[in-house]
C-alpha cells in the first residue's frame, strides 16, 4: 500500500479532482511551488517539482482561475502528510491536511468544489 492509498482510506471527506489549473504559492517565499491535483474541505494533493518536507507546516495561497465571491485567492495553512514520486522526472505528489483556514476561504473552496461536475 502506498502512502497515497493509506491516507485516502482515512479521509473524512472524499477529495474532488481539480478541473482548473489552480496554482499554489508559498506565501513566505512568494514563489509558485506547484498546482492542485485534488481538494476537499479538509485537504488537498499538490503536484510539484520542489522538495517539500514531510510533517511540516506551510502557508499557501491558492490562485483561482475565476473569482468566487469576489476573491481570486484562498489563503490557508496546511501540514504535509505524505509524498510520492510520479513517472514524470522530478515531479511529486504531496498530500496535505488543511489546518488553518478562515470560514470565508473554506466557503470559497466549497463553492469551487460544487462548481465542478462529476
Amino acid at each position: 500500500m502506498t502512502d497515497f492509498d493509506q491516507y485516502a482510506e482515512h479521509r473524512a471527506t472524499q477529495r474532488k479532482a481539480v478541473q482548473d489549473r489552480i496554482g499554489v504559492i508559498d506565501i513566505l517565499s512568494g514563489e509558485e511551488i506547484g498546482h492542485l491535483a485534488n481538494i476537499s474541505l479538509g485537504g488537498f494533493m499538490l503536484i510539484t517539482d520542489r522538495h517539500l518536507d514531510l510533517n511540516a507546516l506551510y502557508q499557501f495561497r491558492l490562485t483561482l482561475t475565476s473569482p468566487i465571491n469576489g476573491a481570486s485567492n484562498v489563503d490557508l495553512g496546511a501540514e504535509s502528510l505524505w509524498c510520492q514520486g510520479t513517472t514524470v522526472a522530478d515531479t511529486s505528489w504531496v498530500g496535505f491536511h488543511i489546518i488553518d483556514i478562515s470560514d470565508e476561504n473554506s466557503a470559497i473552496i466549497g463553492e469551487l468544489i460544487d462548481s465542478w461536475k462529476g
